[in-house]
């Protein structure tokens, strides 16, 4: 329903197949996109994520359930993230094979804070895209970020602002660093290192092991790191054939569980704290 509500041109250039038992492909133009995806790259540029291993040692069974656990967990973020497509797009619940116990959105985890969360924003705010699929046919790159918003505040511009959904269950592999060993939750997920993004030079991010020292090891700062991509993406590949300045000062990740939601704003403070990883997408003059 957004996309016919809110379309852009490019939106007719990228299309993506699923064959059964097959991964996603994605064509741009016609063409199979043999790029990068966004996920993909981060976990190229965040080498040594901040892993849970390092809590459990040596102790095998612990990280085994541990494993298993994960995996429904993230089969849970993706029927997450379906459901509140289908939410904001105004469509029926869609049942999933692999939860056949959940029978409408509040029975899945975290729908029901989801839902608190979008009562909680601005008033100004309307729904504009979920799962927008955008790309840079120059680098072949692509993502689609979980819901973007327009602030219809200022008339004169298109204010947008990108929403990232998780789905968590251990919010020490999202709001610890690696060098943490005291297991509190982390909330402030600022800079903790005295390197400033403007220290590094973004084409030195050979092979890409990119250089982002100067953020906490974070899997709320990689989130981050996600959103500023799909910031990029608008910014240097949409602008063109849209009416109105693309504005984005703000991105927020929603961080929901069963018993409550966590939203970490992103704002233009820590915006710049990503400016050297879009830069070396969009300015680097080699791709990997």
């Amino acid at each position: 329903m957004l996309a016919k509500l809110h379309p852009h041109p490019r939106d007719a250039r990228i299309r993506s197949e699923q064959e059964p038992g097959r991964r996603q492909n994605t064509y741009i133009d016609g063409k199979l996109c043999n790029g990068w995806g966004v996920t993909r790259l981060l976990n190229r540029w965040f080498p040594n994520t901040f892993d849970a291993d390092e809590f459990y040692k040596d102790d095998k069974q612990k990280r085994e359930a541990d494993e298993k656990m994960n995996s429904r967990d993230t089969n849970i973020g993706v029927f997450l993230s379906l459901c509140a497509e289908n939410f904001l797009n105004d469509e029926p619940f869609s049942p999933c094979s692999l939860f056949p116990e959940f029978k409408c959105f509040e029975d899945v985890p975290g729908f029901k804070n989801f839902k608190l969360a979008y009562a909680a924003i601005p008033s100004t705010w309307v729904r504009y895209r979920v799962e927008w699929p955008l790309f840079c046919e120059i680098k072949g790159v692509t993502g689609k970020p979980d819901i973007v918003f327009r602030d219809m505040s200022d008339p004169l511009c298109l204010n947008l602002i990108i929403v990232d959904l998780k789905y968590i269950k251990n919010p020490k592999r999202w709001f610890c660093s690696k060098n943490d060993r005291n297991l509190k939750k982390r909330t402030n997920c600022k800079k903790s290192h005295s390197n400033h993004a403007k220290d590094h030079d973004p084409v030195c991010a050979a092979r890409g092991q990119f250089e982002l020292s100067h953020m906490m090891n974070t899997k709320v700062m990689k989130c981050g790191t996600q959103m500023a991509l799909y910031r990029a993406l608008l910014l240097e590949r949409y602008q063109e054939q849209c009416e109105l300045p693309i504005v984005i000062n703000e991105m927020r990740g929603w961080f929901l569980r069963p018993e409550f939601q966590y939203m970490h704003v992103f704002e233009q403070e820590e915006i710049a704290l990503f400016d050297p990883a879009t830069h070396y997408i969009f300015v680097a003059e080699k791709k990997e």
